[in-house]
């Protein structure tokens, strides 16, 4: 911020690292309500790619502004260093987290919980194979029709197993596949006892 000004005495110094210090600040006060206000959206109405992508982008701008802020007071941080580490860092954990199992997941707690009283198993399609094992847990819910549901979407996902070719073949494909296993094995067992 320093350099906005032309002058280096100390009173301009100082005035540039209070303003710059209140206006991180606030900034950093917004960011809050903001990640607030998403919180209870993801709370009200579920998980989406959009939620997930925009609270990961607000994480980030509070990463630069906290960084901002400490550089105004102490002059030996390295700004591109911390950013492009905290990048880095952040967008592994985005990368490598499996946005679309944990979407899944958290929108079926949501339902098996209690907290809403339906569930868009219709919204688990644009979704990848990490979604059916979280899926699968529906089928033990006393709705029948979200039963019925999520068993035609299981089945799609099944049946569209054998087309894939190798690229095409992740850990999470492998994952949803052993889980699609395991839940017909469960419900042979169950029905033969």
């Amino acid at each position: 911020m320093m350099f906005l000004t032309k002058t280096r005495d100390t009173q301009s110094v100082l005035a540039v690292k209070v303003l710059a210090t209140v206006l991180s600040g606030q900034t950093l006060a917004l960011l809050g309500t903001a990640m607030r206000k998403m919180l209870l959206y993801i709370d009200i109405f579920g998980l989406t790619h959009l939620r997930i992508y925009t609270s990961w982008f607000m994480a980030l701008l509070a990463l630069v502004f906290v960084t901002v802020l400490v550089k105004q007071w102490m002059s030996r941080v390295n700004v591109c260093r911390v950013l492009a580490l905290g990048f880095v860092i952040l967008f592994a954990l985005l990368c490598f987290c499996g946005v679309d199992e944990l979407i899944a997941r958290c929108n079926v707690d949501r339902y098996l919980s209690g907290k809403t009283d339906k569930i868009d198993i219709t919204a688990m399609y644009d979704l990848s194979d990490g979604a059916a094992p979280q899926v699968i847990r529906l089928l033990s819910c006393s709705d029948e029709k979200v039963r019925a549901e999520a068993l035609k979407y299981l089945n799609m996902r099944d049946e569209k197993t054998p087309e894939r070719d190798w690229r095409r073949i992740n850990l999470e494909t492998k994952r949803a596949e052993k889980a699609l296993r395991d839940a017909i094995w469960r419900d042979v067992f169950r029905e033969n006892p």
